[in-house]
């Protein structure tokens, strides 16, 4: 569904010519992304020693845009050198959105029902015995999979709040991502998915079911067969397992693994990695036995 192409330093060069920066070598990139990306030719930035190994040490970093302080612990990859490695770096993402066209023919289903009163965007695959509801927006880059239900005021492919503060600005960061919904998938009225800024994917896999006035963050993954119940909300870069249960009004915190099995209980906070079969509650939430124990010691305290 996602094709890259490929771009150079060459092309950084001819597209940014307002700041000042160095190129050590030539090198190709894909897309851009931050250090922990799992795409392979990601050009990435990193403004602190920490961010720097974690992208030098990460297979798919072909190039790392920082500062001259950081260089020397280099002996691997193309670095760009600069004063501004933030800035540079969504400078260069605006420039390679501008090759990406989603100007591209839709694929809907002659078996999809899709409400008249539903926006369809562009570049967007439809499949068959899917049914599209009332009010609800499909926009550009999205893939609907077979025999998924949305109902009224959803919307697909959400923009998130795309901006990044740089100097005291805001940049706007043009949204490059899709939004991938699986077979059999049932979204509920006025729930939102979010697509991703980078050139990645928001998925819900096969059988997943999300109740109303749900908000699922962009670059999250959920996992087959996963329920999310009303008004529970998912940040970003968050991967939620198979079968996993997500209470009511719960809020899962960005760039978790919610392993398989999990079951998180109503209005909880989770702030933590939890592993599978857990059962989690509370705010902050921890193990619902765990939780229990402390509920009960401050009840006996009042």
């Amino acid at each position: 569904m996602i094709t890259y192409r490929l771009f150079n330093s060459d092309f950084i060069r001819e597209k940014i010519q307002d700041i000042d920066y160095e190129i050590t070598s030539y090198f190709e990139f894909s897309l851009t992304h931050y250090a922990s990306s799992i795409i392979e030719n990601t050009l990435t930035f990193a403004e602190t020693e920490f961010y720097f190994n974690k992208a030098l040490n990460n297979k798919n970093i072909n190039c790392i845009i920082t500062t001259k302080n950081y260089v020397s612990l280099n002996a691997s990859k193309s670095c760009i050198i600069t004063d501004y490695p933030k800035l540079l770096f969504f400078r260069i993402h605006q420039e390679i959105a501008k090759q990406y066209d989603s100007k591209q023919k839709n694929e809907i289903s002659t078996f999809a029902e899709i409400h008249p009163t539903a926006i369809i965007g562009e570049n967007v695959h439809i499949g068959a015995y899917t049914k599209i509801g009332p009010y609800s927006i499909i926009n550009n880059n999205t893939y609907i999979g077979n025999n998924v239900i949305i109902e009224d005021n959803v919307t697909i492919g959400a923009r998130g709040l795309n901006n990044t503060l740089i100097n005291n600005t805001f940049l706007k960061v043009p949204d490059l991502g899709y939004t991938i919904i699986g077979d059999n998938v049932e979204i509920l009225s006025k729930s939102i998915i979010q697509k991703p800024y980078f050139l990645t994917s928001t998925k819900l896999e096969n059988g997943v079911h999300i109740s109303v006035a749900v908000v699922i963050g962009h670059d999250c993954k959920i996992g087959e067969n996963t329920i999310i119940a009303g008004k529970a909300s998912i940040a970003g870069f968050t991967y939620i397992g198979k079968n996993v249960w997500v209470g009511p009004n719960a809020v899962v915190s960005n760039l978790l693994t919610i392993d398989d099995f999990v079951k998180i209980s109503i209005g909880s906070c989770v702030v933590t990695n939890i592993k599978e079969n857990q059962i989690y509650s509370g705010n902050f939430a921890m193990p619902h036995t765990k939780n229990m124990k402390r509920f009960i010691k401050e009840l006996k305290n009042d």
